[in-house]
């Protein structure tokens, strides 16, 4: 029962801590930071015009949107890598008596690179190390010498791999626009005075002052 008291309780505080920080809300969605923003200023109606404020909603409305369609992208971008993978081992078994079981994508350029696992091995045994041949049925593919439908199989294969590569960029996309909203929020807690705060104090006997810099989440 301990135990569950002390798990509701690191929810609660994170929970807390999170709906608190504007920079850690555009960490986890970006233009959620800017919202909080907003929402704060909006209430500082004495200091604060609306006019003034505006720019910050269009920010985060654009943030989210992009947000948005880089999700979208992910997810198409990874349906067609698994669909492309799964069309050429389809279709390389079917041609090429492929067995995909337990095989890498190495193994998978070489099936489109080589007409036959016996091609494949005596280049190896004469150019490079006689320990990367394959050994075992488990390993054997054959074309037949039919370059058309090998190459077919290759143009398959890469584009797989193109759409995997697009993939870890909609990836790095979505971390800079994390960034980016992280930094909006900075700055627009610089512009409104919300970022940083500084307080000048001077001891009695005047012998000691200084400066004291405070910084608000």
């Amino acid at each position: 029962m301990k135990k569950i008291y002390n798990h509701i309780l690191i929810i609660l505080l994170v929970n807390s801590f999170l709906s608190g920080s504007s920079l850690v809300r555009s960490m986890l969605m970006p233009g959620w930071g800017e919202t909080k923003e907003f929402e704060i200023l909006q209430k500082d109606k004495n200091f604060i015009q609306i006019e003034d404020i505006k720019y910050i909603k269009k920010r985060s409305d654009a943030l989210m949107l992009t947000e948005g369609v880089l999700w979208l992208s992910f997810f198409l971008i990874n349906d067609f890598v698994k669909s492309y993978k799964s069309d050429y081992e389809n279709y390389g078994s079917l041609y090429a008596d492929v067995n995909w079981n337990g095989k890498t994508d190495l193994f998978a350029a070489h099936v489109g690179n080589y007409n036959s696992t016996e091609e494949y091995n005596d280049l190896v045994r004469q150019f490079f190390s006689p320990e990367d041949v394959y050994e075992g049925d488990e390993y054997q593919w054959n074309w037949k010498n039919n370059k058309s439908l090998r190459l077919k199989y290759d143009d398959m294969r890469n584009k797989s791999g193109q759409y995997d590569e697009a993939k870890k960029i909609m990836i790095a996309c979505l971390a800079i626009n994390r960034i980016v909203s992280v930094f909006d929020v900075i700055i627009i807690k610089n512009k409104h005075n919300k970022s940083f705060t500084f307080d000048y104090y001077e001891e009695s006997n005047n012998k000691e002052m200084g400066l004291k810099i405070n910084y608000h989440f």
